[in-house]
């Protein structure tokens, strides 16, 4: 029974904050997203988990129920694309 699993994802890279900003309307930015926070908020319209890890300064820590991972790596890819 996969129904209450979750998939994590790191993003991570120079543009990491400008590509989850076409997803997230929450403001991602070091400033206002500092280290080691944990956000909830909508992403292509799915609930994610959002860490700002505390290592990387672009690193993304993303959490999702199982079953929207593969919707919810879609939509990054199409947003890396757009870039």
């Amino acid at each position: 029974d996969h129904s209450q699993a979750w998939s994590a994802l790191r993003l991570s890279g120079t543009d990491a904050t400008k590509v989850l900003s076409r997803l997230c309307p929450a403001d991602l930015h070091p400033e206002a997203f500092a280290g080691n926070t944990l956000i909830q908020t909508n992403m292509a319209s799915m609930y994610i988990l959002c860490r700002h890890t505390p290592d990387e300064a672009n690193s993304f820590d993303l959490y999702m129920s199982h079953s929207y991972s593969r919707a919810f790596y879609e939509a990054l890819r199409d947003a890396v694309e757009i870039g």
